[in-house]
């Protein structure tokens, strides 16, 4: 089943260039003065997100994390490897790495301070990080674990893969650009025209695909049901046929994203300051209008959700990084949704380049936690709501420069029931660290002994 706490994985994608439309992006973040071409998400995690041109919407999935200006995800892009967090076990969370050089796949498990690994096995897809190529995590077939789908837009395929016996045993799901004597022929789903998404929308405990195309207005709904990945509609906002007309989605007046409770729903918003629910239901994805606080799409903003003040309460954080402020919203089913603004926080500029910023239950209360890292002092911020108001504690001051292009960051469960960073310096010493919240608000990092084979390329 789902986890309801929201938020993705993992990490920080480490792309050395700028907005390149053949890198593979989850999110796009610019700033208003820098309009850039909207980025098709290439890898949402379980209930994962997209965005508009002038903010970042944070993933609603267990061990997310962003960073400005490169994105979220739930995957690590450093060429030439992919790393992705998930349970893919069943037995707590892991890494997987990648090698994009010879296909080489490694499980990582975290345990007693140190991490072992193992392999995976190879396979012969080629470049994987081509910009040519989709991929997401999930629980695609209800067993409990994290499974990997990926689609590749040269030949229209999905393949999925599930560990057992200690490997990764890749499955054809299915085309769908007409290839193999499939019925279903979308085109190109990374044409800049798709907004996608992945979430148990139906509510039957496995992972979906979402996707909305912008030129006519559709939706559609991917599952997977024995081993085949199978499309029907799931609505239009264009009008047709619809009693709601969002107009384009994919320009900056608009956002989108989504959260797990009982199930995955949709929330979305635009400049004219109206917020709509959608809940998929009926084999269609019913739009529901709960209420208007005027723009908060200010630009540069973000946007976040969690259950950040109870862990029966769904909220959403927006922060104005110009006027420093967080505005929270508490969203009750089909009810409007109330907001409350939460104060202004010194820090700065958060979406300058220079910090880190996940969430997570960090200390174990059942509430979502804020936690930004910044570059600059090295400095680790836990920002923890209590009524009207974000408590921020300086939980210490440890390593800097973990922005560059030789660290990646990540958070899960990966030992214990609390969310704790994961570190790897992987130029220098490829070492790998793990950090724990302490009961005294202070962030411990220990090195990780490194155990098992690892297969270099």
């Amino acid at each position: 089943m789902h986890n309801t706490k929201i938020l993705v994985i993992v990490a920080l994608i480490t792309i050395t260039t700028a907005f390149d439309p053949n890198l593979i992006s989850l999110v796009e973040i610019s700033k208003a003065s820098s309009f850039v071409p909207y980025l098709v998400p290439r890898f949402p995690n379980t209930a994962g997100t997209v965005n508009n041109n002038d903010g970042f919407v944070v993933p609603s999935i267990p061990g997310s994390t962003c960073h400005f200006p490169t994105g979220c995800g739930t995957v690590t892009l450093h060429y030439p490897t992919l790393y992705l967090i998930g349970n893919f076990t069943g037995g707590g969370m892991q890494v997987i790495s990648h090698s994009n050089l010879n296909g080489q796949w490694e499980l990582g498990r975290i345990n007693n301070n140190a991490i072992f690994w193992s392999s995976l096995g190879r396979t012969g897809f080629g470049d994987l990080l081509d910009g040519k190529h989709w991929i997401t995590t999930g629980d695609f077939n209800g067993d409990g674990r994290t499974d990997i789908l990926f689609h590749y837009i040269g030949d229209g395929n999905w393949w999925l893969g599930t560990y057992a016996n200690n490997t990764l045993n890749w499955t054809y799901v299915g085309n769908s650009e007409g290839h193999n004597s499939s019925p279903i022929n979308f085109g190109n789903l990374l044409d800049n025209r798709h907004l996608i998404l992945t979430g148990d929308f139906n509510g039957d405990g496995r992972t979906d695909i979402l996707f909305h195309y912008d030129g006519d207005g559709n939706w559609f709904i991917g599952s997977i049901n024995n081993n085949q990945l199978q499309w029907s509609n799931a609505g239009n906002t264009r009008g047709f046929g619809s009693n709601v007309n969002f107009g384009s989605l994919m320009n900056r007046d608009h956002a989108i994203t989504a959260f797990t409770t009982d199930r995955t729903y949709v929330l979305f918003t635009s400049s004219d300051g109206n917020w709509w629910l959608g809940t998929y239901a009926n084999n269609t994805l019913n739009w529901t209008y709960v209420g208007n606080i005027g723009n908060l799409l200010n630009p540069p903003y973000m946007m976040i959700m969690g259950k950040f003040h109870s862990p029966v309460e769904q909220n959403i954080l927006i922060y104005d990084s110009i006027r420093g402020t967080w505005t929270m919203g508490t969203i009750h089913g089909n009810s409007p949704i109330d907001w409350t603004f939460m104060g202004r926080a010194a820090f700065g500029d958060l979406l300058d380049g220079k910090h880190w910023i996940t969430t997570g239950d960090f200390n174990g209360d059942g509430r979502t936690d804020i936690l930004f890292h910044y570059d600059g002092d090295g400095n680790w911020w836990l920002g923890q709501i209590t009524t009207n108001t974000i408590n921020w504690i300086n939980i210490g001051s440890v390593f800097r420069d973990l922005l560059d292009a030789h660290h990646e960051l990540f958070n899960g469960k990966f030992q214990g029931n609390s969310e704790q960073i994961l570190l790897h310096d992987e130029f220098s010493t490829n070492y790998w660290w793990l950090g724990n919240l302490l009961p005294t608000n202070r962030l411990n990092i220990i090195q990780l002994q490194q155990l098992g084979v690892i297969v270099t390329p």
